[in-house]
């Protein structure tokens, strides 16, 4: 026999409430604190509190904006690569492809701290995938040559 669950539940606390069993609960009545940092540990509270008095924003929340304008930073470079390929030498191209590859590791690597520090709520960051970037551009070099 098949059980809906949500239904189940919607009716335990209907009885629940039915009973009284939510009437004298602390703080009943009184304005819900969603300012508190209750995913926070403990013992960092009161620096985060500082910090936020400050107008200082958490590490996570820098680290994103710094990815954010690396990412773009990246995805400018690739669009260079891509468009602009039939325009740059050999020696050129080696260049900007050994830097657009060393700006996505360094973006991934932006991107596992972030991914290790920010609160789990928060959007996580997908890291490039380095060896079909790679491939990818192979394959861009490989038609501007056909086309040269």
């Amino acid at each position: 026999m098949f059980f809906d669950t949500q239904t189940i539940a919607e009716r335990k606390i209907q009885e629940a409430i039915a009973d009284g069993v939510f009437d004298n609960l602390p703080g009943k009545g009184l304005p819900l604190d969603l300012d508190s940092d209750a995913g926070t540990p403990q013992e960092l509270r009161a620096a985060h509190r500082i910090l936020k008095n400050a107008n200082v924003p958490p590490d996570w929340i820098q680290l994103d904006k710094g990815i954010r304008a690396s990412i773009a930073e990246c995805s400018d470079m690739r669009s260079t690569l891509v468009g602009g390929c039939v325009k740059l030498g050999a020696r050129e191209k080696q260049l900007l492809i050994e830097r657009y590859i060393t700006a996505i590791k360094r973006v991934n690597n932006e991107i596992l701290k972030y991914n290790f520090i920010a609160p789990t709520c928060t959007q996580t960051h997908i890291p490039f995938k380095i060896e079909e970037e790679k491939a990818r551009l192979r394959e861009v070099e490989l038609e501007s040559n056909k086309g040269s």
